[in-house]
């Protein structure tokens, strides 16, 4: 029987991820909510994460908050609406598929995403904020494809 992972060590190995930084290959991109030089409290996230022997990544959503977890065909719904500003898109990242390969290994065996949303509220104040984190070699536009195809499928299995 297969053992289910706990969702708070899932949303603990999301926020872990989203604070290696640049530094360690993990670039972020503020997709909803106004850019502010403060950390922001996690509420949820949605993680992509390697999967080495099969081709379907890992997908979760999981809370931080006990009633959020309850409402996860709307967060299905909220990353479906998701899009990229234009200030991204101008960032001209590129896929690198030999990149990619090289930091979904150290994300599998660290057990990290390739891939992150968090969504959550900046520190001290109630103002929302979505980040998109990814490992270097996924540009910003097929992670987002790949949250929306992922979250598409998981909607329509709850029909």
């Amino acid at each position: 029987m297969e053992q289910r992972p706990n969702a708070k060590n899932i949303l603990q190995m999301m926020i872990e991820f989203s604070n290696l930084g640049i530094e360690k290959g993990i670039n972020n991109y503020v997709i909803s909510g106004p850019i502010i030089p403060k950390r922001h409290m996690v509420l949820s996230a949605a993680g992509l994460f390697p999967a080495l022997s099969s081709k379907e990544q890992g997908f979760a959503i999981v809370s931080a908050v006990p009633t959020e977890a309850k409402k996860m065909a709307e967060y299905h719904r909220r990353i479906l609406s998701l899009s990229l500003d234009q200030r991204i898109i101008d960032l001209n990242i590129l896929d690198n598929p030999s990149l990619r390969g090289a930091l979904s290994l150290y994300c599998f065996i660290n057990g990290y995403p390739t891939s992150a949303i968090l969504f959550g509220k900046y520190e001290d104040t109630e103002v929302e904020v979505v980040t998109l984190y990814t490992i270097q070699g996924i540009s910003p536009q097929t992670a987002l494809k790949e949250f929306h195809e992922r979250s598409r499928k998981k909607l329509m299995s709850f029909n």
